[in-house]
């Protein structure tokens, strides 16, 4: 019986491990929270504000140039941008996307930016990785990291999929029936 018990014990200990990483992990917002303002300035060198953006829907990616999974999901927010950038929402005056860079290495950084066809984006680091004060502000720990924002600054997806970003847009759509017409 005494072996049993400490076979038990071992998935356990996985377990509670796992459940501490997954907790350690989680931003400090979620769905339904107003989302942290800040200020910063973007790659252009142009001043930028989340709360210049109130009206709009907006992505904010929390994203690396050394990140491969960052990097494999460059596809899908041209793909979003492309879909949802000129859309007519319900409530909403448009959709914007905010990737904030956890680089150390500015030329490297842009490089991946031109290198992934991100031009489009509001690019925004402060070269300091998981230091940088957006990423401090909303409690990203590991990237990719995103956070969906409604027209009132609330935030309605945090880390969601490809497929549940598209669901989200999609049915704040001005005729959720119809999605937008893709750009040739």
């Amino acid at each position: 019986m005494e072996f049993f018990k400490n076979w038990l014990l071992i998935p356990l200990l996985f377990l509670a491990a796992y459940l501490a990483f997954k907790w350690y992990q989680s931003p400090n917002f979620g769905n339904g929270a107003i989302a942290a303002d800040f200020a910063a300035v973007d790659i252009n060198g142009d001043s930028l504000r989340l709360s210049d953006y109130r009206g709009k829907i907006v992505l904010l990616e929390f994203w690396g140039s050394w990140c491969r999974p960052c990097r494999e999901f460059s596809p899908s927010l041209r793909m979003l941008h492309q879909r949802y950038h000129k859309a007519e929402f319900a409530t909403a005056k448009g959709y914007e996307t905010i990737i904030v860079g956890i680089d150390t290495d500015k030329a490297r950084w842009q490089k991946a930016v031109e290198n992934d066809d991100l031009t489009w984006a509001r690019h925004i680091s402060s070269f300091q990785r998981f230091n940088d004060p957006i990423a401090l502000l909303y409690g990203v720990k590991a990237i990719p990291a995103s956070f969906l924002i409604d027209e009132q600054g609330r935030i309605i997806g945090v880390n969601a999929s490809e497929i549940k970003l598209n669901e989200l847009l999609r049915l704040r759509l001005k005729d959720a029936k119809d999605e937008p017409q893709r750009e040739g």
